[in-house]
């Protein structure tokens, strides 16, 4: 990597590129006792980027634009900080595309007035406060928002006079919100993405892959090599919107409900060389990445894999390119496969598809 992607800023579209594939809006709530007195709720709001240690080079990338600090594995930075009023301001003008991550941010934007009062909340403001929290996507998606409001009611012990008042000014915010949202779910599938926001979700969610289906059957031998760059989103509509912008598909991914957008075969990924040799920056396990990505681009174009230090290469290239999990199988049983296509008598009868146009 140059001396100049080192020292580069990301970018704006960049940076929310990243916040909305690996950043989070962080509702933290303090359960305070009270042996005198009723007791009381505090409620903290928190910006967080990252959490596993492979994504730290992102995560400095993204403090440094806003604190200058170099964090571990994870970037929070609480919203009363100078690096959070940083991080409020530039959301507030950039505002989150993932569905999640936008639907959070409005959230907390009707909490912190709550928080800034002079004055202390009183149990109708913590009930309020505490409605509107169970509403964030991580509780929605997990189906653990009814516990949590309920805890927090009970903790204050509010009397059902006073939930009710508390929820009647909650669900009235949260009412007018959702009329927002609405109206954005139907331009996401063709909202604008820059190529800088698109590294940015990349660094943070997207991954280079090969799949190699090599396994015999009962009926065929065959050595079928499929590239692909995934984007995971969960929410359809997102994934959709790079689907549109790139073509390819959405695929699901568990039975949770995630899904990722997928862009595969040789000639739609070669498509996409010129967009990450031109990435103003990539952190360096990206750039390895795709550079391994690239290179088996390249020898499937060319059909090295015919031979049999085109397959040994390819594995090399391939075998642990994917970020999560692993293969089925383990390299040398690949390559036994391989080599055995390689010399089946009957496929040496065929010829070669001709080369592709680069």
């Amino acid at each position: 990597m140059t001396s100049q992607k080192l020292l580069y800023t990301v970018s704006d579209d960049m940076a929310l590129g990243i916040f909305d594939s690996d950043g989070s809006i962080l509702f933290k709530t303090t359960f305070r006792a009270n042996s005198l007195l009723r007791n009381t709720l505090g409620f903290q709001v928190c910006y967080s980027v990252g959490q596993s240690t492979s994504k730290v080079e992102t995560v400095q990338k993204f403090a440094k634009k806003f604190c200058g600090t170099v964090p571990r594995t994870e970037c929070r930075m609480n919203q009363s900080s100078p690096a959070g009023q940083k991080v409020r301001q530039f959301l507030l003008k950039n505002t989150p595309k993932h569905p999640d991550r936008r639907y959070d941010f409005l959230i907390s934007e009707q909490v912190l007035p709550f928080l800034k009062r002079n004055t202390k909340m009183t149990t109708v403001q913590q009930i309020t406060v505490a409605y509107l929290i169970s509403q964030k996507s991580v509780l929605q998606n997990k189906g653990t928002s009814h516990e949590y409001f309920n805890k927090c009611c009970l903790h204050v012990r509010a009397t059902q006079a006073e939930i009710q008042q508390g929820l009647l000014i909650a669900k009235e915010i949260m009412a007018k919100m959702n009329k927002e949202i609405e109206l954005f779910y139907k331009t996401l599938p063709t909202m604008e993405m820059s190529d800088d926001y698109v590294i940015g979700a990349h660094c943070g969610d997207g991954s280079f892959y090969v799949a190699l289906s090599w396994k015999p059957t009962e009926k065929s031998h065959r050595l079928r090599c499929e590239p692909e760059w995934a984007i995971s989103g969960y929410k359809k509509p997102y994934c959709q919107a790079f689907a549109n912008k790139y073509g390819g598909v959405t695929k699901p991914v568990d039975s949770e409900g995630q899904i990722k957008f997928v862009l595969s075969g040789i000639q739609k990924c070669s498509t996409l060389v010129h967009l990450f040799e031109n990435a103003p920056w990539m952190p360096q396990y990206k750039q390895e990445q795709f550079e391994r990505w690239k290179a088996s681009l390249t020898l499937l174009k060319n059909q090295e894999h015919f031979t049999q230090e085109g397959i040994v290469r390819l594995l090399d290239l391939t075998y642990g390119l994917a970020e999560k999990g692993g293969r089925k199988y383990s390299k040398e049983q690949y390559l036994e496969w391989g080599l055995a296509w390689l010399n089946n008598s009957s496929r040496q009868k065929r010829r070669p598809r001709g080369k592709m146009s680069p």
